[in-house]
């Protein structure tokens, strides 16, 4: 592999491919250029992945990556990548804001070409173009594995952002004392007989003030008056 081949991999890596952070300074409509200017089909099957990412966490349109590419067989063939990445995204019911606009702006040939790679990509039949072939079958395991990443940690987020949200709320309730107690009560953990004193007597109480029903529901009341 050349210097450009492997500094396009590390730049396609950043941008999730695998998913990895996505530095503050890369140019992700130059990396989709790049890709379009590698003629790789290694680099073509990342296309959808890449362009994926950068739509989410870039302000993304097709034709700031156009304005990057020289020749008209370069802008051909990022229409070509685009209308795949289209196939593959209406295979997966995927409808990103970009190709909701692009798609109704398709011409009577290319709507044959979306159809063609929609076809082919079903049938995991590979896809041709000029001289350049693409693994249909490897270019939705890689899809599917994105997303399923992607799903993987927008979930640990949300747990985590949870588990936050109720530390916050714990902290304003008990004293970091009571809190380790509560903790350990709630998870079956024996305290000394001093320890168990004390919950008994301050944090049993703020528990079961907690739990009542009905000021729960006074305090919801108040909180929409805000």
């Amino acid at each position: 592999m050349n210097e450009k081949s492997a500094m396009l991999l590390r730049d396609i890596a950043k941008l999730g491919y695998p998913m990895l952070e996505v530095s503050e300074d890369l140019n992700a409509n130059q990396v989709l250029a790049d890709i379009v200017k590698s003629n790789d089909p290694r680099f073509w099957e990342s296309f959808p992945i890449v362009l994926s990412s950068a739509a989410e966490d870039f302000e993304f349109e097709p034709q700031n990556v156009e304005m990057q590419l020289e020749t008209s067989n370069q802008k051909e063939n990022l229409s070509n990548l685009l209308l795949l990445s289209g196939a593959i995204f209406q295979e997966y019911k995927i409808t990103p804001y970009w190709w909701k606009k692009r798609k109704k702006k398709l011409s009577n040939e290319e709507q044959s070409l979306l159809q063609t790679f929609k076809i082919s990509i079903r049938q995991n039949q590979e896809i041709h173009w000029k001289k350049t072939s693409l693994d249909t079958e490897r270019l939705k395991r890689n899809f599917e594995l994105y997303f399923g990443n992607r799903a993987s940690r927008s979930e640990h987020q949300q747990a985590r952002q949870e588990e936050m949200s109720v530390e916050i709320a714990m902290s304003r309730l008990f004293s970091p004392k009571q809190k380790e107690l509560f903790k350990r009560k709630l998870s079956g953990l024996p305290l000394n007989k001093t320890e168990q004193e004390y919950f008994s007597r301050v944090v049993k109480k703020k528990t079961q003030a907690l739990a009542n029903e009905q000021l729960h529901r006074m305090a919801k009341t108040l909180l929409k008056q805000f």
